[in-house]
C-alpha cells in the first residue's frame, strides 16, 4: 500500500490466491486490485480524491466510494473516470468485472 499511514483503504480486494494457513504471512506486500472507502462525516472531498490520486499512482486498478448516507457507490476506473450507481442499479467495476447488486450491499 501507499506508505502514508492515512492511506489504508476500509477494504482491499486482492487476486484469488492459493491460501496456505500454516506458511501465508498476515500481511500483503502488494496491492490490492480494488480499494473500497466509505465515506464518513470526518473526511472532506479533497481528502478522498488525494487518497484516490495516491491508490491509483501505486498500482491500484480501481477505487470503490461507498455513499452510506445516500445508498450509493462510485466506481472509479482511473483518477477522475467513474460511474455512480445508486437505487436499483448493479454496481459494475469495469477493470475487475465484479458485479454487485447494489441492494445486497445496504440491505
Amino acid at each position: 500500500m501507499p506508505e502514508r499511514p492515512d492511506t489504508v483503504p476500509d477494504i482491499a480486494i486482492y487476486p484469488k490466491l492459493q491460501i496456505d494457513f500454516f506458511h501465508d504471512v498476515t500481511s500483503m506486500t502488494e496491492m490490492p486490485l480494488t480499494v473500497i472507502e466509505i465515506v464518513s462525516p470526518s473526511q472532506s472531498d479533497a481528502e478522498i480524491i488525494a487518497k484516490f490520486e495516491r491508490y491509483f499512482n501505486a498500482g491500484v486498478k480501481s477505487c470503490w466510494l461507498v455513499l452510506p448516507s445516500f445508498q450509493a457507490i462510485s466506481v472509479y476506473s482511473a483518477f477522475g473516470k467513474y460511474r455512480f450507481f445508486s437505487e436499483n442499479d448493479t454496481v459494475v467495476d469495469p477493470v475487475t468485472t465484479i458485479e454487485c447488486p447494489l441492494g445486497d450491499v445496504f440491505n
